[in-house]
């Protein structure tokens, strides 16, 4: 099975850097783009 999922609101696609959701999510009125503590330091595990 393919899946292709397109995102309106991403012209480039996604990155860890500028990401849409990231970027528009605001906690205590700071951009979650802007906040280290709430990044996580571990990759993503794919399981197949």
């Amino acid at each position: 099975m393919d899946v292709i999922a397109y995102h309106p609101d991403s012209d480039t696609g996604p990155t860890h850097d500028d990401h849409p959701m990231i970027n528009r999510t605001i906690v205590d009125g700071v951009s979650a783009a802007d906040i280290d503590e709430i990044r996580t330091t571990t990759p993503a595990v794919v399981l197949r």
